[in-house]
């Protein structure tokens, strides 16, 4: 008896305890923070005091190489998102695997375009175009490109923290069945951690909600589905992108497994273990 009650106080330490993993939240941030930067990248290719020590072949190079940069970390971005998409394995017959099938579409449209440009560079010799050329690729991704990214990134988050949440919601399971166990041994007292579980449930149910909030928006359906009553959402502030409702989740998320990791201190301490 001692042995399986070891075992089950163990699987419920070791379950509460998994660290939370991270939705790719610092990757999302760093994709941004690209585009961020190579938009700046193109308003530099204009005429610039700080360059006009430069002769005619140095500034005709420096602003081929600056486009030139800017177009390769854009294909750099695409290969990128194209690879998280990759790892969502979505059912190419679900709603999200049409919109990612979309998705891959217009990236595989930008790629040919970003590189038919960069490699147009390489044979033009007049600064006046080169000017042109940033001009036109910034408009291009501000147009085209940066909404269909922002709609990718969106994607990913989204389905990223969908994940995350299943795997909560089998820990709260497996977690609640382990605890049965110890009160039908009466090792624990009945319902002793009934409050606690009842809140790591609705942390993790409100989480679900959020998240399927976000796909509303990715997937844009259920247009005009009322988003302000969401669980654990600020009071005076709506949630309203796919964005603030994910992290919204993994705040939830984050609580939840504090609680399991309380549960577990608590058993411990009423098994002396």
């Amino acid at each position: 008896m001692k042995k399986n009650t070891l075992l089950i106080v163990s699987l419920i330490i070791a379950g509460s305890m998994m660290s939370l993993p991270q939705a790719s939240a610092s990757t999302i941030d760093s994709a941004v923070k690209n585009l961020n930067t190579s938009l700046n990248q193109f308003v530099s290719a204009k005429d610039d005091a700080s360059i006009d020590h430069l002769s005619p072949e140095e500034d005709l190079a420096f602003r081929k190489k600056v486009v030139s940069d800017a177009l390769t970390l854009s294909l750099k971005e695409i290969e990128d998102i194209r690879n998280k998409i990759g790892t969502l394995k979505l059912d190419d017959k679900s709603p999200e695997g049409i919109v990612s099938k979309q998705i891959l579409g217009d990236l595989g449209e930008f790629e040919a375009h970003y590189r038919d440009v960069r490699s147009s560079l390489d044979e033009e010799n007049d600064v006046e175009k080169i000017k042109d050329v940033a001009r036109s690729t910034k408009e291009y991704r501000d147009d085209a490109y940066s909404p269909v990214m922002l709609k990718a990134l969106n994607l990913i988050l989204t389905f990223q923290t969908d994940k995350l949440v299943k795997s909560a919601d089998i820990r709260y399971t497996k977690i609640g069945s382990d605890i049965s166990k110890l009160e039908k041994a009466n090792l624990i007292k009945d319902g002793a951690f009934d409050k606690q579980m009842g809140e790591a449930d609705k942390l993790i149910s409100g989480a679900g909600s959020m998240v399927e909030e976000s796909k509303d928006i990715v997937l844009d359906r259920n247009k005009d589905k009322n988003i302000d009553n969401i669980y654990d959402a600020p009071k005076d502030e709506k949630i309203v992108s796919p964005r603030e409702l994910c992290e919204a989740a993994l705040v939830n998320l984050k609580s939840s497994y504090g609680i399991f990791i309380d549960i577990s201190s608590a058993i411990k301490k009423a098994l002396k273990l």
